[in-house]
């Protein structure tokens, strides 16, 4: 058992096939705004 630190982001993706078509890339689009997040 692991425990993040304090402060970290846990990413819990969306399932695919219930999100409609149209956003068929979320998970990924939600990724990339987190990897180019610039820290406070």
């Amino acid at each position: 058992h692991v425990e993040p630190p304090p402060g970290s982001q846990l990413w819990l993706g969306f399932s695919a096939h219930v999100l409609p078509e149209k956003y068929a890339d979320l998970n990924d689009q939600i990724v990339s705004v987190l990897t180019q997040r610039v820290p406070d």
